[in-house]
């Protein structure tokens, strides 16, 4: 029901199976928050996230609705974690010019956001008013809330979609162009958000997750690839 978008018939059956193994609670307030959200539903759904919360140690996901970038009028699912607020989707600004859909095409780009260069974003702040592209030090915030930044795969696991941290790592994959060629990467295998900290050594800063592997990490490279960016409230 989920999957078909059926989302008040999914809230049902998922109340249905907690009865039935209660031993999934967390699991399952978390399905139940999900078809509420994508309802609209955003009381109903905090209610659930709060509640799947109080099933895992430290591990709080509340919705906080939608954000509105008023340059272009779409609409990103924003996320509380810990002290943070994150947006919970890939952003996906025109920066005419400075990005690219994966594969040269749009239709990816509700799902998986643009691609940006690195120096899109050193030449200005591309999220939206009040919000910034994060730091290195962010990063380390939101992976020291799940078992702290060495822990790969619990890292993982709460980050990406259906995680218990509420990020929804959507794996973007990547692009590179090297002299005539130009190399799409990876799309929901591999997934790479820039930081706006480099090293001082022409490397930046970048949390990357590898579905293969199942972890997620920071990193840092030169600037030529192309990633996606996540945006956090100031």
């Amino acid at each position: 029901f989920f999957e078909d978008q059926d989302y008040e018939e999914a809230a049902y059956y998922y109340r249905i199976a907690y009865s039935k193994e209660k031993e999934k609670i967390h699991d399952v307030y978390i399905k139940i928050a999900d078809a509420y959200y994508e309802m609209e539903s955003y009381d109903q759904a905090s209610k659930y996230y709060e509640n799947a919360g109080l099933y895992k140690e430290k591990e709080e996901s509340y919705s906080l609705g939608k954000l509105k970038d008023n340059r272009d009028g779409k609409e990103y699912k924003i996320v509380k974690i810990g002290d943070q607020v994150w947006m919970a989707d890939n952003l996906a600004y025109d920066s005419d010019g400075g990005n690219y859909a994966y594969n040269n095409d749009k239709s990816k780009v509700k799902k998986y956001g643009y691609l940006y260069g690195d120096y899109t974003i050193e030449n200005g702040n591309i999220c939206p008013s009040g919000w910034s592209v994060p730091t290195k030090e962010d990063f380390e915030t939101l992976l020291d809330n799940y078992g702290g930044s060495k822990d790969l795969t619990k890292n993982y696991n709460a980050l990406m979609p259906g995680g218990v941290s509420g990020f929804n790592a959507t794996l973007g994959g990547s692009y590179e162009s090297m002299e005539s060629d130009e190399y799409f990467r990876s799309l929901s295998e591999s997934g790479y958000y820039w930081s706006s900290s480099g090293d001082g050594d022409g490397l930046v800063w970048f949390l990357s997750f590898q579905k293969s592997d199942k972890e997620s990490q920071l990193v840092k490279l030169t600037n030529w690839m192309m990633y996606s960016v996540r945006c956090v409230k100031d």
